[in-house]
């Protein structure tokens, strides 16, 4: 375990880790991981996802019925490949194959997989906003910002057709550049935490 620990956008401290990113970076990360978590949400509306009514107390019967409802219904999985992407379906084989089975479980899972996506995506997004004296995070806090950051490679990745193959763009010269580079970069952020993450047990 290390007690202290540098590197460019992470530090610890004791059992504290620290982030830094400066106004430029922090606007960029941001902006992407608001992103995806726009798209999540605008899945759930998509499929009816009720279940924000039948967790409310107060929450009437038709909301509560429209909830079961919901919960019965077969789920088919989203055309947007960034979608199928952050919520894949139960099996990787031909999705005619998997057939009712990887629908069944989509619609056992992908509710409770986008909610907790969409956490992630808020408890980064308060991270990243924290200001000029970045944040202080403990362990199941930097998960959750290495769980949104990994949202965002994974949704760059599928809009960019990233492959193991893909190398770093030699020069920015348009807009797939520019954010083939970003991804690149996302990662390297991504593996400094993967890093402190490990140094702090």
């Amino acid at each position: 375990m290390s007690a202290h620990l540098q590197l460019d956008h992470f530090s610890i401290d004791g059992e504290r880790i620290g982030v830094h990113v400066d106004p430029h970076e922090s606007e960029l990360l941001s902006g992407l991981i608001g992103q995806v978590r726009a798209l999540l949400i605008e899945r759930g509306s998509e499929v009816g996802d009720s279940s924000a009514f039948a967790a409310d107390d107060g929450a009437d019967e038709t909301a509560m019925l429209s909830a079961l409802e919901h919960s019965l219904t077969p789920l088919p999985p989203p055309t947007d490949e960034v979608l199928a992407r952050l919520l894949p379906s139960g099996r990787r084989d031909n999705a005619e194959r998997a057939g009712g089975s990887a629908i069944e479980f989509r619609r056992l899972t992908e509710g409770d997989l986008r909610r907790s996506k969409i956490a992630d995506a808020d408890q980064a997004l308060a991270v990243l906003t924290a200001g000029e004296s970045g944040a202080s995070l403990n362990s199941g806090e930097a998960q959750s910002l290495l769980r949104a950051i990994n949202d965002v490679r994974l949704s760059l990745g599928a809009r960019l057709d990233v492959t193991e193959d893909t190398p770093y763009p030699r020069s920015i010269r348009n807009e797939h550049d520019q954010a083939l580079a970003i991804y690149f970069w996302t990662g390297s952020v991504q593996e400094e935490l993967v890093t402190v993450l490990g140094a702090v047990g």
